[in-house]
């Protein structure tokens, strides 16, 4: 637990997901406001769009990230000690994982206009 506070690295990557989960949360939160009419969910090249639903079922892609975050943190928690790669490893797929959802967050509002 020592080690994770005093290293750097890992604290400045745990900040930075922890930003990017908040400006995707805020990004959809302002692009989607609650409606009646439904919205595209998913866009597939071979189909088109191939799933329609309910406003608020854009926010599942960063409640994911959000899972993922913490559930990734909690591991660098408990083999920071054991193996430093690994605990790097985790911290950088944490906000890979952030920024991948923050790419398709704006793919998701690019459909809907």
């Amino acid at each position: 637990m020592i080690f994770w506070f005093k290293n750097k690295i890992l604290r400045w990557n745990f900040l930075l997901g922890v930003f990017l989960n908040l400006v995707t949360w805020i990004f959809l939160y302002w692009q989607f406001a609650p409606q009646v009419d439904p919205v595209y969910l998913r866009y597939s090249v071979y189909f088109g769009i191939n799933l329609i639903g309910d406003w608020w079922q854009v926010f599942y892609g960063p409640a994911l990230g959000t899972l993922v975050l913490v559930l990734n943190y909690v591991l660098v928690l408990m083999c920071s000690k054991k193996s430093r790669f690994a605990a790097y490893f985790l911290a950088f797929g944490a906000s890979a994982v952030q920024l991948l959802l923050i790419v398709s967050c704006i793919f998701l509002v690019m459909i809907n206009r």
